[in-house]
């Protein structure tokens, strides 16, 4: 008799993930079948199937091929037996994969029978299984149920852009099941890479295989200029390319063209085209982006892509020939040659290739009249503006400065005891005052100086196009266009990290080049939503915050020259490093001095901090100065060493207030200098310290102490002040103390004058010193006379009892009309340049110096114009013999 009709049986509790098998059933179990196409194996067993008469039926037979185990205790591996009876009998003669021990088959005597039968009076189908299990489950077959299936392909459409991988692993994204859990056989990446292939077939989502047929391509194309043209220009017989634009980036260009032909001051570095090329879009090929900057969006938008198979001159000639005959036309009457301008990299073949579509535009914006010419004369003015082009190619900064810090980190090529020298060199260099001859000599100089630099300065200061793209001395760029333009490449740098981080990366070239419209079609949408009132832009950062380490490696020994110089000392924070922009066209001479003070009262405690504002008039400018110092330190503590944008963009607000601060006070408050006038920097701080001082040190003083000690003994700053008085400038030769030179006796009934012998002078926390400088040209002696300034002296009274000490905070500079500054912080020096900045204008950053002895270095060319030094010690007053 058959077996009762049972309910479809429970699933495994050892097995509840999402794609759970159920348990096979024991004994005689009979239940309908739910379609005459139900899987083979719903209980992960292994079941060839033939057909026979049951019960007078004909019925479908399966049998269960049990299980093949490992004879290993230790390792029991279970192998799922083949179908086929000669493939098994190999399989089984083979050892275990793992422990190489031999296998044993466990047979099953269970089958299955599916037939068709009448059940209350309806066709059915029936399942019925006979037979009792009595060994271990075999793994999953590689074939996955229909259950397992849906769910993959529920995870394939929720995620269409995620790879196997992140599949397999799961993603953080709402109802994420990793493959695992839908099935075991999905554990393995070639099983998984193909079932998720399938289910990208059957789901419609394109794969990289099904975009490679040519036709499939060509169709692709054709479909991209259905809505709108996308596909404006290609090739490919000759150079390999395809051009991409729109409608809405023609209309940027032609908005950014006129914004630059009304010159807008507002618009300052903002005009030109910047372009650039990008090796990780596409996966073959490059991709050659053109951006302007929109006076709508207020940021910088793609208005040109072209994809191009080589990276030779003929590749990149048809994406600047567009670009510069669109110009043209759209400019009329209005086209200046300014307007075919371009912020690039140094690549040679861009630079050709600009140089050549710059002359085909510019023939073209004269019309007829340059085809009257005579063939030779039309080829001659042809060259002639190719060589014209280098006008109008302006190079990255970036890339210069960042080529520069490699060599400049390279110890076997620069040496840190030469880096200070070699600072000064590549200063003159980029300096916009140096001159050609100047600039000439000082490439001598440094070929001379550092000869394993000589292939790197070769390339960039002999090669005309390069150098004129990055040096002013070399450039024929015009200075007023150059200020107008940006400094660096780094709007399509940036443009090119949105597109990756929108679209992705390495793509095929039809999924790639839909992404692209993608990705314009959102920018459109931006620019239309500000437009129409829906949101107001947000205006380009000034700056971006300095990259931040998150940690330092404890488990990494010092293998650089950074880390093998002060091992042990904590980093100083990027916050920290960051000081006042240069200001157009004079700022360094009171940037330098004004970050030296601020250095000083850094190094105050808080409580000599606040007591020292709490007696500073409210009114005055030492108490603005300082607060704003206060505020300066405040930032850097808030941070706790973690930039962010916020602490950045407030840091440069400060450092902006501070600045013109300074600024008004020197130029309107104390009218010490015409407007724009270059000025001294240790003139002003006179004015501001009132009633403090700056003390001079005086070169008879300085050589008296020479005759003192003998020449084998070079004074310090100790040997000065502890032998010499300083005057005040203010008072002629008065004495800074207060004593007179003689008094009447104290002794009883002596009326007779006495002499001053000693007097007590008390020494200011922030010691502020102006060495004698050469006034001689044909000297050949370098002032201080045989003066060091060491980084700490002691100045020790009469009777060696009482003692002042200081600690150098740094010195201020002045080289080829220019002042620096260099600091020492943490006992580590570092320059501060104020030009040394991003190139917008945020702020410049510090940097440190391998050179331990940079601040007891000079030179006639780097002539020490201030220092400064604090007092360390809690004593302030000593006992000096009058002299």
């Amino acid at each position: 008799m058959p077996a009762a009709i049972s309910p479809v049986p429970a699933t495994n509790p050892g097995n509840t993930g999402a794609g759970a098998v159920s348990s096979p059933p024991n004994n005689e179990v009979r239940r309908p079948s739910e379609s005459a196409t139900e899987p083979v194996d719903d209980f992960g067993i292994n079941w060839p199937n033939g057909n026979r008469f049951h019960h007078g039926l004909t019925a479908e037979v399966r049998r269960c091929l049990g299980v093949i185990v490992c004879t290993n205790n230790n390792c029991g591996r279970h192998t799922r037996p083949r179908t086929q009876t000669a493939a098994r009998k190999l399989q089984i003669s083979k050892n275990c994969s793992l422990c190489s021990s031999p296998l044993h088959e466990i047979r099953c005597q269970c089958r299955t029978y599916r037939y068709r039968t009448i059940l209350n009076d309806q066709p059915a189908m029936i399942w019925e299984h006979v037979g009792h299990h009595q060994h271990p489950r075999p793994p999953p077959p590689s074939v996955l149920n229909s259950q397992q299936l849906a769910l993959l392909d529920e995870q394939v459409a929720r995620n269409p852009n995620a790879t196997v991988h992140q599949l397999r692993t799961g993603t953080l994204g709402p109802g994420s099941v990793p493959l695992h859990e839908i099935s075991e056989t999905l554990t393995n990446p070639r099983a998984a890479r193909h079932q998720v292939a399938q289910s990208q077939n059957r789901l419609g989502i394109p794969t990289s295989s099904s975009q490679k047929g040519g036709f499939a391509f060509m169709g692709g194309l054709v479909q991209l200029n259905e809505e709108e043209q996308f596909v404006v220009d290609s090739s490919i017989g000759g150079p390999v390319y395809i051009t991409f634009q729109t409608d809405f980036m023609r209309q940027v260009l032609k908005e950014a063209m006129e914004e630059w032909a009304k010159d807008n001051s507002r618009s300052e570095r903002r005009h030109g085209i910047v372009t650039d090329g990008s090796h990780s879009y596409f996966r073959d090929g490059q991709l050659l982006t053109s951006c302007v900057f929109s006076p709508v969006t207020l940021s910088w938008i793609p208005i040109q892509f072209s994809w191009i198979y080589g990276k030779d001159t003929d590749h990149h000639i048809p994406h600047f020939e567009r670009l510069g005959k669109y110009i043209v036309n759209a400019m009329g009457p209005k086209f200046e040659c300014k307007h075919l301008l371009h912020v690039m990299d140094f690549s040679l073949a861009q630079r050709k290739a600009h140089a050549i579509a710059y002359a085909t535009a510019v023939i073209e914006s004269l019309g007829p009249l340059f085809n009257q010419l005579d063939p030779k004369v039309q080829e001659q003015q042809r060259q002639a503006l190719i060589r014209e082009a280098e006008s109008m190619e302006v190079g990255c900064d970036l890339h210069y400065e960042r080529s520069l810090l490699r060599v400049r980190n390279t110890a076997a090529i620069v040496p840190s005891d030469h880096g200070s020298r070699f600072d000064d060199l590549v200063q003159i260099l980029r300096g916009r005052n140096t001159t050609e001859d100047e600039f000439d000599r000082t490439v001598k100089i440094l070929t001379k100086e550092f000869p394993r630099l000589k292939s790197w300065i070769e390339w960039w200061t002999l090669q005309p196009g390069v150098a004129s793209m990055i040096f002013p001395a070399k450039s024929s760029v015009d200075p007023n266009i150059r200020q107008q333009v940006p400094s660096t490449s780094n709007a399509v740098e940036h443009q090119h990290s949105l597109l990756n981080h929108a679209s992705g990366s390495l793509h095929d070239l039809l999924p790639g080049a839909t992404l692209l419209l993608k990705h314009v079609k959102e920018r459109e949408a931006q620019y239309k939503a500000i437009k129409n009132g829906i949101y107001d832009p947000h205006p380009p950062q000034k700056s971006r915050p300095p990259k931040q380490k998150v940690f330092e490696n404890d488990g990494r020994a010092p293998d650089t020259v950074e880390a093998l110089k002060k091992p042990g000392v904590a980093p100083v924070s990027d916050l920290d490093l960051m000081s006042y922009a240069w200001l157009s066209p004079n700022s360094c001479f009171w940037d330098s001095s004004f970050e030296l003070w601020y250095r000083a009262f850094s190094r105050w405690s808080p409580t000599k901090q606040q007591e020292f504002l709490q007696v500073l008039p409210s009114n005055s400018f030492l108490s603005a100065a300082f607060y704003h110092f206060t505020r300066r330190s405040k930032v850097v503590a808030q941070s706790r060493g973690v930039i962010t944008q916020e602490s950045t963009r407030k840091m440069v607000q400060e450092l902006s207030l501070g600045q013109m601060l300074v600024k008004r006070h020197i130029f309107d408050v104390w009218e010490l200098y015409f407007k724009n006038e270059q000025g001294c920097t240790v003139t002003w701080l006179q004015s501001a310290a009132q009633p403090l001082t700056v003390l001079d040190i005086e070169m008879s003083a300085a050589t008296a102490l020479q005759s003192r000690y003998g020449s084998h003994i070079k004074p310090t700053a100790s040997h000065y002040f502890e032998n010499y008085i300083p005057r005040n400038r203010a008072n002629g030769n008065r004495p800074v103390h207060l004593h007179p030179t003689s008094r009447e006796c104290n002794h009883a009934g002596c009326g007779e004058p006495s002499d001053v012998r000693y007097v007590t002078v008390s020494w200011p926390l922030v010691l502020n010193c102006r060495p004698a400088t050469v006034t001689d040209p044909n000297s050949t002696t370098v002032f201080p006379v045989d003066l060091t300034w060491p980084p700490s002296f002691t100045i020790r009274g009469e009777d060696g009892r009482d003692e002042v000490t200081y600690e150098l905070v740094g010195r201020v500079l002045h080289s080829g009309n220019h002042f620096t500054s260099e600091i020492l912080i943490d006992g580590r020096p570092f320059h501060y340049n104020d030009m040394d900045c991003d190139g917008s204008g945020g702020y410049a950053a510090l940097r440190a110096s391998d050179n331990e002895n940079l601040l007891q270095e000079t030179s006639r060319s780097r002539v020490p114009q201030l220092y400064v030094y604090l007092r360390t010690s809690d004593k302030a007053m000593v006992c000096l013999p009058f002299i």
